[in-house]
């Protein structure tokens, strides 16, 4: 094997001979959680949004009839006669640059496949999707297994899957290699062995892989960011070359994706090159015909339903249109929902666009014109730079929660009717709600690249603020007043309560990490300035109904830690943010009954020198544990920090090894004895000792289930 990406790897085993087959793999001690559990736990784990046909996906990118033909032939080919080859390529990379309509070709061979019986699974990544769980790696293989059971003519592998997954329940908090192994290689074992060999033609087909994000790739800079992005990335492609190296493996795979350094590195290896068909969407396959016609056939909608002249637009028009598009459809589309869209009349909004000043096309900018378009569109807001920071902030809100429109119109709008304000005239770059409950969507994610390039959207657009400057103002408002600066219009109807409490650890979390570096801004004073005993007691008593509310406090209670980590050396004070704050959690908890460690219990537990709960992280979902870890030791209160959340799973252990646990940094836990008689370690930081009542207990050293951890690392 050559050279270095394969050096170094972990992933894959690239000897076929080495595989443990599914008949030599035995299983000790399984955990007999029965098929039907053992379903709904394969349910638990998956991406329902990023399958091809999710609601989520209610009104996709496809192709045009009759556009994207020639790109569609070169696919279908493969998908039916590739097998026939003297060398089989079991792998399709599709790529190209952004807008070029990767998406839409792969949602259309996704339904053509579907419908042939050719579908083995599918996965369509996002990485401004609200859904978390379409970004992330943890979900891709278990929502591709899925796919399997339900499939028509790989439902016989359902009992196979299920079997593994009853065997093993903590496959889903394992590698992705392990994951690849245990759902899809060794239960296709048995299936492979009772057909024909070439007869199974199905494939799975991933989407946007270079949308994967790292869950702590949003807390490092942007280069840390991007590596992090990467190392997941190829982390789902060795977990699927290790399948496909199998002879055992009937299924292939198509990836579409931008060719970026750590997917373009993978694919040049020689190993993954022999395995490979390359499909680069270029000039090769005539963009500029396929947008002339999609074109003409939407123009044609619009004629019809405006009932304009047969005319109109003018060929010579047509033929300037896609000449700007420079080969790329999101330019066209843009264009259209433009027309559609817009205040004026579609003639009207066409003569804007001719009246653009011709944009060139460069090596440093080949986004000339679509960023002349973007600007232009955003132009037509009484407010660009507002309406900018507007998109952002709903991004940044995105990334975190799928916050509905109303609760992001409340949170961000300073009067009455400021978001139908702002973003009424920007139909085609974002999806505005007519429902409160649903969010906001963006259509393509060019238009946060281009706000976010300072070469680009940063130069037409020099007021605004990235991060923006109206989301710090928002929430910093609402910690201060413990309400937004416009209150639901019907309270009864609209109570914001569970979200204000439920993502105040996000709002710090921002104001920490995002906003910090703002010498515009003093996020230390803003902190400081509110009422974080009011917090952390409102939190308390939404908790009875909402465990968002506990982790909330646990969160918090890290991250005002991080002001001090930042802006102090370490033998200072904390800063007045983390005192305040610290203070006021403490505070709250000895009122509201929680029981919380005392100096004593510190000391107890610090000459405990085995263990480390790190090992137990398998949840998987943590979006802020690693980072926390690696935080630096603070010194402003007996006990440095409530530990990061882990949401979703509660590991069960031992109350022998529970009282000789050493936790990872900035870690505060108490544990706990539950209803079932089991000790278990709360998921979720500081939680009442019963988890039901709040009643206090005393901590009593002899007493594991109610003894504080507290280790000083």
């Amino acid at each position: 094997m050559s050279s270095s990406m394969f050096q170094n790897a972990h992933h894959f085993v690239s000897n076929a001979g080495t595989f443990v087959s599914a008949q030599s793999y035995h299983v000790h001690n399984p955990v007999d959680i029965g098929l039907g559990d053992a379903f709904q736990e394969l349910r638990k784990n998956i991406s329902e949004g990023a399958m091809h046909n999710s609601d989520e996906r209610c009104d996709p990118p496809m192709c045009h009839p009759e556009t994207r033909k020639a790109v569609q032939e070169d696919i279908f080919s493969w998908i039916t006669h590739g097998q026939a080859e003297p060398q089989p390529k079991k792998i399709l990379w599709m790529s190209g640059p952004a807008g070029c309509g990767k998406t839409a070709i792969a949602g259309t061979i996704a339904e053509e496949c579907e419908a042939r019986g050719l579908l083995a699974g599918s996965f369509f990544c996002s990485s401004f999707s609200w859904s978390h769980e379409r970004r992330s790696k943890q979900f891709v293989i278990p929502t591709l297994a899925y796919q399997l059971i339900q499939n028509d003519r790989t439902g016989e592998l359902r009992g196979n899957i299920l079997s593994w997954v009853e065997g093993d329940p903590t496959i889903f908090r394992k590698r992705l290699k392990d994951q690849s192994r245990v759902l899809l290689l060794y239960p296709s074992q048995t299936f492979h062995n009772r057909t024909p060999p070439g007869s199974i033609q199905q494939i799975f087909i991933i989407d946007g892989l270079d949308e994967i994000e790292s869950s702590s790739s949003r807390l490092l800079d942007r280069q840390g960011g991007i590596r992090e992005n990467e190392g997941d990335q190829v982390e789902i492609l060795f977990a699927l070359l290790q399948a496909i190296l199998h002879p055992a493996f009937p299924f292939r795979v198509l990836i579409a994706s931008r060719p970026e350094r750590g997917i373009r590195e993978f694919f040049a290896e020689q190993q993954v090159k022999k395995l490979t068909l390359e499909v680069f969407l270029d000039d090769k396959y005539n963009p500029d015909d396929d947008i002339e016609l999609f074109l003409r056939s939407k123009f044609a909608d619009i004629r019809r339903r405006y009932r304009l002249p047969s005319s109109w637009p003018a060929d010579d028009v047509i033929k300037a249109l896609v000449f700007k598009a420079s080969g790329q459809f999101i330019y066209a589309t843009t264009i259209v929902r433009f027309l559609e869209g817009g205040a004026n009349t579609p003639h009207e909004q066409l003569n804007y666009i001719l009246s653009l000043p011709s944009a060139k096309v460069t090596t440093e900018n080949p986004f000339a014109t679509l960023d002349s378009l973007y600007v232009h569109i955003l132009n037509s807001s009484p407010n660009p730079s507002l309406a900018a920071e507007w998109i952002l902030s709903l991004r940044m809100m995105a990334e975190h929660n799928n916050f509905s429109s109303f609760y992001c119109r409340r949170l961000l709008e300073h009067s009455p009717g400021e978001a139908d304000h702002i973003l009424g005239n920007l139909s085609s770059l974002i999806y505005t709600p007519t429902s409160d409950d649903e969010p906001y969507q963006l259509y393509h994610r060019s238009l946060l690249e281009f706000l976010h390039d300072p070469r680009r959207g940063r130069m037409a657009f020099p007021d605004i603020s990235d991060p923006p400057l109206i989301l710090y103002q928002s929430f910093i408002f609402v910690l201060k007043n413990q309400m937004p600066a416009v209150p639901p219009p019907h309270p009864e109807l609209g109570d914001l309560s569970p979200y204000l409490t439920s993502n105040v650890d996000f709002w710090v979390l921002m104001a920490v990490k995002d906003y910090i570096s703002d010498r515009r801004l003093d996020v230390n004073t803003d902190l400081a300035s509110c009422d974080a005993t009011w917090w952390a007691s409102t939190m308390m008593r939404e908790a009875e109904f909402d465990q968002r509310a506990i982790s909330s406090i646990a969160n918090i209670f890290s991250y005002v830690h991080w002001l001090c980590v930042r802006s102090r050396p370490k033998s200072a004070r904390c800063v007045p943010a983390c005192e305040k704050w610290r203070r006021g959690i403490l505070g709250a908890c000895r009122v509201n009954g929680w029981t919380i460690p005392t100096k004593g219990d510190y000391e107890k537990e610090k000459s405990l020198e085995v263990g480390e709960y790190h090992d137990f992280r398998h949840c998987g979902r943590d979006r802020f544990g690693d980072v926390i870890e690696s935080m630096k030791e603070g010194i402003g209160s007996p006990v440095h920090a409530v530990r990061r959340t882990l949401e979703g799973s509660r590991p069960l252990i031992s109350p022998h090894f529970a009282k000789r646990l050493s936790p990872p940094r900035h870690a505060l836990h108490r544990i706990t004895t539950v209803s079932n008689n089991r000790t278990c370690m709360s998921s979720t930081g500081v939680i009442p000792t019963d988890g039901v009542s709040k009643s206090a207990l005393p901590v009593d050293a002899s007493n594991p289930q109610g003894s504080w951890i507290g280790r000083r690392p």
